[in-house]
């Protein structure tokens, strides 16, 4: 069954959350004029830009709603507009920061 943007509830240490694929994130992005495809989105995670995922299914990456707004918080601060070098502002300092931080709250 493919999964929907809409999200599905995922039981994460004893607390329901709806987690979404990443065509979601894309698509917030987007809304925002801050459009990155699903190709550069996973090729920030592997080299290093942003952290992993933390939840995936199968190969797929899933994030929260908490997730998804924080890198459309902080695309929108550092203004990562298209053509522009992300390596000239602070987005990956503080996207690693913000989701280290968040991630906490899933993992521990």
């Amino acid at each position: 069954m493919p999964l929907q943007e809409t999200g599905r509830i995922y039981e994460i240490n004893g607390e329901e959350i709806i987690l979404f694929p990443m065509s979601k994130l894309v698509n917030e992005l987007e809304k925002i004029g801050y459009s990155r495809d699903a190709q550069t989105i996973r090729k920030w995670e592997t080299s290093g830009v942003t952290p992993p995922a933390i939840f995936k299914r199968g190969n797929k990456r899933l994030y929260s709603e908490e997730q998804i707004e924080t890198y459309c918080r902080i695309a929108k601060e550092c203004d990562i507009r298209q053509g522009l070098s992300i390596a000239t502002t602070d987005f990956s300092e503080r996207i690693w920061e913000e989701l280290t931080e968040l991630n906490k709250k899933y993992t521990n």
